[in-house]
């Protein structure tokens, strides 16, 4: 996805490149509210929605790919 030319990643795209589900995303998220199990390292914020559709930028991939893993 493309917005002002710079590329986002959704959590789809996420999930491709990663090699892991669209839902194993989601549940890295979620975990990561406080008082859940990755809530001292959480995963990296989405960059901006587009609706209610989080996204990053493709440039945050290395710190992504590092955030899982480390998990």
């Amino acid at each position: 996805m493309n917005s002002a030319g710079v590329e986002y990643l959704t959590i789809a795209d996420l999930a491709e490149r990663l090699g892991k589900q669209p839902q194993t995303i989601h549940k890295y998220r979620s975990d990561s509210r406080p008082g859940r199990r990755f809530a001292g390292r959480p995963f990296p914020e989405p960059d901006r929605h587009f609706g209610n559709m989080p996204a990053w930028k493709s440039s945050r991939m290395p710190e992504i790919e590092s955030w899982v893993s480390e998990r």
